[in-house]
């Protein structure tokens, strides 16, 4: 009986081994595409999803108005989108990625325990929670929602990281115009 628990606990640190290797190898895809045509951002025109379909690249550069219509269409007819010339340094993603991937790692049960859902606010921790629209099934996911808006993230911040508050607060996209809606 102790061999076969053994076996067990093998099988199962070998498939965490390799989930924590297909998350690393994910992130640092998602920085290579961050280093393209030296932005801090993803280069216009060179984003693709993993079917090599364009993915939408939104400059923030561009009048506050054709970016939130940009931002506005890509978000509803795709449901995601790449920003460039946000004026986030290269440091804080760095920052923010390792913060997230400490977060990540905990269990299930512990970021749902620290950062409560709230649906109303849009902010928190939700797993496999999100109903997909077009066939009614739940989005296989997890996702932890920051939001700017006053009171959101109330009893929503991790205590594990600590530092997490101090980092995503950082990585919010610079206020650079007074009705910009991305500024804390």
């Amino acid at each position: 009986m102790k061999m076969a628990s053994s076996l067990s606990e093998a099988a199962r640190k070998d498939e965490s081994e390799m989930d924590n290797q297909e998350e690393l190898e994910e992130t640092r895809a998602e920085r290579r595409l961050f280093s393209i045509k030296g932005t801090t951002g993803i280069g216009a025109g060179v984003a693709l999803d993993e079917d090599g379909d364009l993915v939408p690249v939104i400059d923030l550069s561009l009048p506050l108005e054709v970016a939130e219509e940009q931002l506005w269409e890509a978000a509803n007819s795709v449901g995601f989108f790449t920003v460039i010339n946000h004026g986030i340094s290269q440091d804080i993603i760095d920052r923010m990625f390792e913060q997230s991937q400490v977060f990540f790692d905990q269990p299930v049960a512990a970021k749902k325990e620290q950062c409560p859902f709230d649906r109303a606010l849009n902010s928190g921790y939700e797993y496999k929670e999100q109903i997909r629209p077009c066939c009614g099934l739940p989005d296989q996911k997890e996702s932890y929602h920051i939001s700017p808006r006053s009171g959101a993230m109330d009893f929503r911040w991790p205590t594990t990281p600590s530092s997490l508050r101090e980092v995503a607060k950082e990585s919010m996209i610079p206020q650079r115009r007074t009705n910009c809606p991305f500024a804390l």
